[in-house]
């Protein structure tokens, strides 16, 4: 169970906020809303991005046609490649991966816990949409895994354990949003049931295409990442006392302007639009309101980031979340609202204005 506690208005949050505001050094890239899945499958050929053209590579592997070279673009030997396994399934052998092309190669589902040649595309294609799988292996494992999830509950798809058809579609398809990462404040170092905000801003950071110091896409490997932001950053005391409090709009405001932001306060009415935009913020509410397993028993002050949106949920990265429940879940409004309208700790009147939203 958390003791974070956080009083979110007053004159020391205001001084924050104009300093922050003063110091800002681009105003945020906002990320297109999460869609629905992509409907279309693309053609690959010259033009095409490394990724889509590494992924075609592995999936013509993976039936086969070895690439004689590994280009970085489309070259000779993945078109030859591409020629004869057109050749093999009778379509017109162009050269040029086409739709049908790339539809024939993506028949077939990989699945968590295998090891298959097809699990390099799909990690070069989550690579792709921003999700940093720099380690990358022919075993379906763990990160790969979570990548996978968050990127399809991103993209208005269920969470599963596999890539399917609907899934390679999308992967293949052009980047439409920000990675949606989720990860625990549990077992991020001594001030772990404080972190809530720490974990947040690195959710949020991650959505906007920026790198957390510390960070090394691996998310079994948050906790460096998370006491960097916590003690560097946001220059919070590492002291016993300390770590034993959550941390506050004045915490978060430097973590803002370390990463070339600017941050203000709003209410849910705000975050709401925001992420129906497809622009994360960090909300503010009562951990305990959530609709899901959490490691919060009673009512607790809390953040959490509200990444996005699918046109119909809200899609929310909880730190308080249980490991069972360790995924960006999808939030109606009014369970949203429900968590964000009371701030435990505090007086009625600071739920009004909970929520922290980068320019």
């Amino acid at each position: 169970m958390t003791t974070s506690r956080r009083a979110l208005l007053g004159a020391t949050a205001a001084t924050a906020l104009a300093v922050a505001g003063a110091l800002q050094a681009e105003a945020a890239t906002a990320a297109t809303a999460p869609n629905r899945p992509y409907p279309v499958w693309s053609a690959i050929g010259p033009g095409s991005s490394f990724h889509d053209v590494r992924a075609l590579q592995y999936l013509l592997y993976a039936r086969g046609f070895r690439v004689t070279a590994w280009e970085s673009s489309y070259g000779p030997a993945t078109r030859a490649a591409v020629v004869a396994f057109q050749h093999s399934v009778g379509i017109d052998a162009t050269g040029l991966a086409s739709s049908g092309t790339v539809q024939s190669l993506c028949d077939r589902t990989v699945r968590y816990g295998v090891s298959d040649i097809r699990v390099y595309a799909v990690q070069t294609l989550l690579d792709k949409h921003g999700y940093g799988m720099t380690l990358r292996t022919p075993y379906y494992g763990t990160q790969t895994d979570r990548n996978v999830r968050g990127f399809q509950i991103g993209h208005g798809m269920d969470r599963a354990a596999y890539v399917d058809t609907t899934c390679w579609r999308s992967l293949l398809g052009p980047v439409t949003s920000g990675p949606l990462m989720a990860m625990m404040q549990r077992d991020t170092g001594a001030a772990q049931w404080a972190n809530c905000g720490p974990v947040a801003m690195v959710s949020l950071l991650l959505h906007l295409g920026r790198t957390p110091h510390g960070w090394d896409g691996i998310t079994a490997d948050r906790a460096t990442a998370v006491q960097y932001m916590r003690y560097t950053t946001m220059h919070v005391p590492d002291t016993t006392a300390r770590n034993a409090r959550g941390t506050e709009f004045p915490d978060l405001a430097p973590a803002f302007v370390a990463y070339g932001l600017s941050a203000w306060h709003g209410g849910i009415d705000d975050t709401l639009a925001y992420a129906r935009a497809g622009r994360p913020s960090i909300c503010g509410g009562d951990a305990y309101r959530m609709p899901y397993k959490k490691s919060a028993s009673r009512p607790t002050s809390h953040w959490v980031t509200v990444l996005g949106w699918t046109g119909t949920y809200y899609l929310v990265a909880d730190p308080l979340s249980d490991p069972s429940t360790d995924y960006v879940h999808a939030l109606t409004e009014s369970q949203l609202r429900y968590y964000a309208a009371a701030n435990p700790g505090h007086p009625a009147s600071t739920a009004s204005r909970n929520c922290v939203l980068p320019r």
